[in-house]
């Protein structure tokens, strides 16, 4: 390939013939690998628009050549999820959708014996693969009514600026330095925060499987 590179003009015959070479030969991801350079190739001459392009079908699919990188990536974005959800679930920000089943949690710290349980595995996979419904996204939210923290409030009671007598914006900037992790940890937690993840993970979810179909009905080559 470093050898066909030095070629002054770009043409896809030579890339196809060597990867029918090496698919001949046995090696098969070697002509993966050189088809997926004379992808690259023809599709990177174009604009902006069309570079981005380029980029997301050959990370993702491999310019359709190796569709099975979507499976890993989707999987990959269902265990994210997975991690995100479970850690939000028992930081109290993912509630019942049933009313009845929310005040029980709120009040009571605990579910109606009718009301099925959270699985943060189940609604990821739910989250991934929209059209597919388990009964998790259904029942199962952010919660709409958080209470929300007020950092600046926090920071005026910090009992060490009441015991040093410092009261300067600089020192305050200090606190809020040492604040920072804690509170982005708690951000992520957040139903704001899980709220924007549903949304792009139901994106990308749909996005990966599309390109997946394309890419094993073999609909993305530049033939």
């Amino acid at each position: 390939m470093r050898w066909l590179s030095l070629d002054a003009g770009f043409t896809p015959q030579p890339y196809r013939q060597l990867a029918k070479v090496l698919q001949e030969a046995g090696n098969t991801s070697g002509a993966h690998e050189v088809l997926r350079e004379m992808e690259r190739q023809l599709r990177t001459r174009g604009d902006a628009i069309q570079r981005l392009g380029s980029s997301l079908l050959r990370w993702t699919i491999g310019y359709g050549y190796d569709p099975q990188w979507a499976i890993w990536e989707i999987a990959g974005l269902s265990a994210v999820g997975w991690i995100l959800y479970r850690r939000s679930y028992f930081a109290g920000q993912i509630v019942p959708t049933d009313k009845d089943a929310y005040s029980s949690l709120k009040a009571n710290h605990r579910l109606p014996d009718h009301h099925s349980r959270f699985s943060p595995l189940i609604y990821s996979l739910e989250n991934t693969f929209p059209i597919v419904k388990l009964g998790q996204t259904d029942r199962w939210q952010p919660d709409p009514h958080p209470q929300k923290a007020n950092l600046s409030s926090e920071i005026d009671a910090d009992p060490r600026i009441a015991a040093t007598g410092r009261s300067s914006s600089l020192y305050r900037l200090f606190l809020r330095a040492t604040t920072f992790a804690p509170k982005l940890l708690h951000f992520s937690e957040s139903p704001q925060f899980i709220r924007w993840f549903i949304w792009i993970q139901i994106l990308l979810g749909w996005l990966l499987a599309t390109l997946f179909v394309a890419g094993v009905a073999g609909i993305v080559h530049k033939d």
